[in-house]
């Protein structure tokens, strides 16, 4: 596989650790992604591959339900799952290809997200002040800085007239 950046890796790591102790914690005896099913996955049929994908989203489904119930927000259990999902693919050896696409686990997550309501951080509008203080640091004599101040004010003006409600008919 590729090589991760030393942060991700850390993160995956992390995510391991954790998804170790949940299947100590579940009693679930194994950390195969094929669920102990091994062999050669590629002589399998489409529906024992489908099947077993199942069987290991209804596992990942708990772990993320987990993940919520111990205080971690909805990305970071995105990140968990891809983390562990993508350590356990490499350690089986399981080709990419014949991984199935997961449907509850996006819907999962979405629902714990929406139940904790999560949200994202208030932002600061953008004042003339802040505007004033950009213009500042630029040199209208190069014309680089100049098209900048020119687009983002352009933007600037085109928020404000978002803001406004339209005049009545």
């Amino acid at each position: 596989s590729a090589r991760l950046k030393p942060s991700t890796r850390g993160s995956y790591a992390t995510a391991m650790r954790t998804w170790l102790r949940f299947c100590l914690i579940a009693v679930y005896p194994r950390i195969d992604p094929t669920l102990g099913h091994g062999g050669d996955l590629t002589t399998k049929s489409n529906a024992e591959l489908l099947t077993m994908s199942t069987a290991a989203e209804t596992i990942f489904l708990g772990f993320a339900t987990w993940l919520s119930i111990n205080g971690l927000t909805s990305s970071s259990i995105r990140t968990y799952i891809t983390g562990v999902r993508s350590t356990l693919l490499d350690w089986s050896g399981v080709p990419l290809g014949l991984s199935v696409e997961w449907r509850r686990l996006p819907r999962l997550l979405k629902g714990l997200k929406w139940i904790f309501q999560e949200s994202t951080k208030p932002r600061i509008p953008v004042l003339q002040q802040h505007l004033l203080r950009i213009r500042g640091h630029l040199d209208f004599a190069k014309i680089d800085d100049l098209a900048f101040f020119c687009a983002l004010l352009l933007g600037w003006n085109g928020l404000l007239r978002c803001l406004v409600p339209p005049p009545p008919p």
